[in-house]
């Protein structure tokens, strides 16, 4: 992805990762990109010709079937599902201030954040200043907690600026859960029709999208049965064959047919 290259604030003094990718990328007969927003990234970042790019999409490997009976989980009823890490580009402030309302008017409603780091203290002072401490829950996450979180959650919300993929989009879909993201660089090639989308930078039009899925039902269940279809577009077989394609195409300097 372009991380680095549109949130240059998350470069620390040793992380060499934008010199070696421009080396790489300046030698590469061939490139895959992870997303057709992450080839564009690379098009007009780097001026790379677009023939020299192929996308070739990711797969995900949480889904419904880790969930296990044997595992009990101390999780509320009704919840709302944020998962990852809350680097500031994943824009968990904005997000907090948007399902606040949702929070204090729903006395059984709770955010469960998944996975990342453990709160800090300056989230932790953040959360009493809501008065939501009691609200926001944290839960390390592996595989069939998370596959079971999200089975559970009435809602995963996704308020990134900024994926060159968005996994976290595509295991929600796998498990069965309504996504609720941002319309932002990748993210509706992920989510397709099976997601609905807000302007991350609006409060506002976030919290309308989270509510209007947590609060219905009907919209819920449609969601649940567009993903079904969506997430047949994402498979690891699709993804390594794609990719070994690529690599005999290189080998052979033949042409060659993609999926």
């Amino acid at each position: 992805d372009s991380i680095h290259e549109k949130y240059p604030e998350i470069i620390n003094v040793i992380d060499k990762t934008l010199e070696h990718k421009k080396l790489l990328l300046s030698n590469a007969n061939l490139i895959i990109a992870i997303s057709n927003s992450t080839k564009n990234d690379l098009i007009q970042l780097y001026k790379i010709p677009a023939e020299k790019i192929e996308v070739v999409y990711l797969a995900a490997s949480i889904n419904k079937s880790l969930v296990s009976s044997n595992v009990k989980l101390n999780i509320p009823e009704k919840y709302i599902l944020f998962v990852g890490n809350r680097d500031f580009y994943k824009n968990f402030n904005n997000f907090i201030l948007a399902v606040e309302p949702l929070l204090k008017e729903n006395k059984d409603m709770f955010l469960i954040c998944a996975g990342g780091s453990l709160f800090t203290n300056e989230e932790k002072r953040f959360f009493q200043s809501k008065q939501l401490e009691n609200k926001i829950l944290y839960k390390a996450a592996d595989d069939i907690t998370l596959a079971t979180l999200y089975t559970n959650a009435l809602a995963f919300v996704f308020p990134t600026l900024y994926e060159g993929f968005g996994i976290p989009a595509l295991e929600a879909m796998n498990c069965d859960c309504p996504v609720v993201m941002s319309n932002t660089s990748s993210l509706p090639e992920v989510g397709g029709e099976a997601a609905i989308y807000f302007d991350p930078n609006n409060i506002d039009d976030m919290r309308e999208k989270i509510k209007s899925v947590i609060i219905n039902k009907d919209l819920r269940d449609d969601l649940i049965l567009k993903a079904k279809t969506q997430r047949q577009k994402f498979s690891f077989e699709k993804t390594a064959i794609e990719t070994k394609k690529i690599y005999e195409k290189l080998l052979n300097n033949s042409p060659y047919e993609k999926i």
